[in-house]
């Protein structure tokens, strides 16, 4: 007869709930790799601007030639890319986060104040590897 309460043959039983293991969460060092993309219009002076007669429709006709267009620049110029929302993110998290009095952090608006610190470091921690702007 068994002392211990636990059914025939399960006091060693690793399986069983009472003998599961508690898992914690442990930190690691990872790299995270995410790709984005985005359409949008950019607006550009940088072309070179050719006029012909088309006689099929019997009109003058424009085209433009954009081959020379830094097509990277002209959209960091415009100030959407990722790290610039990123940047902007941060900047009205930090404002939120000093708007929160130091009573307030230790009080009830101590998990609103971590997590706005969390996510303004986050957004600090991303680093634009690359990117490739071309016409359509």
């Amino acid at each position: 007869m068994s002392l211990d309460n636990y059914p025939p043959g399960a006091a060693n039983d690793p399986s069983a709930p009472y003998n599961e293991k508690t898992q914690y969460g442990i930190e690691f060092n990872c790299i995270a790799t995410q790709t984005l993309t985005m359409a949008t219009k950019i607006s550009t002076n940088q072309y070179i601007s050719e006029e012909d007669w088309d006689d099929c429709l019997n009109c003058r006709c424009e085209s433009y030639d954009t081959s020379d267009v830094n097509w990277s620049e002209e959209f960091d110029d415009m100030g959407i890319g990722i790290p610039d929302l990123l940047e902007e993110l941060k900047k009205r998290l930090t404002k939120e986060m000093a708007e929160i009095t130091e009573d307030q952090r230790e009080g009830n608006k101590k998990w609103r104040y971590r997590r706005l610190q969390y996510l303004a470091e986050a957004c600090g921690a991303w680093k634009l590897e690359d990117q490739i702007v071309e016409e359509e």
